[in-house]
């Protein structure tokens, strides 16, 4: 499995990124969605919660991965959600550099309850935007910030 990026060490409003790959055994025979595994930032995991039962046996891979990568010193910590706050990693929580905050999507995957977490585990704020269309479920497919600063929605 490829987990990446691993590390984001903020440079000015820029963002380095670096990948490494975790081989985690597994009994799931499809690809795993590796975005969805955790919000990570300046060596940072905040590890996801998924919302449907079909997703949750991921947990454990991702966790195990995240653990690897801790354990190896490409991440500096490694925090998980508790069972009652609900959030699909990356695919409902977007970094903004410029800004410097966090865009959250909440509603069909993740629940609002996750925009405090993530203001307490990166210490920055983080914008919860309810989704209202169930063909758009998490963030990232309605969603995107561009390096210019310009949102696409």
């Amino acid at each position: 499995m490829v987990i990446g990026p691993v590390r984001n060490k903020k440079v000015g409003v820029g963002i380095t990124r670096s990948r490494r790959t975790v081989r985690i055994q597994t009994r799931y025979k499809q690809r795993l969605s590796t975005q969805h595994a955790a919000v990570v930032l300046d060596g940072k995991a905040l590890l996801a919660r998924f919302h449907h039962p079909q997703r949750q046996g991921e947990q454990p891979v991702f966790a195990a991965a995240f653990g690897a990568l801790e354990r190896c010193g490409l991440i500096d910590e490694v925090v998980a959600l508790p069972e009652s706050v609900v959030l699909e990693g990356a695919g409902d929580c977007i970094f903004d550099a410029r800004r410097q905050l966090f865009w959250m999507g909440c509603g069909f995957r993740s629940n609002a309850t996750a925009a405090r977490l993530i203001e307490e585990h990166f210490g920055l704020p983080c914008v919860a935007l309810a989704l209202t269309n169930p063909r758009f479920y998490h963030l990232d497919t309605a969603f995107c910030v561009l390096p210019c600063g310009s949102l696409l929605f």
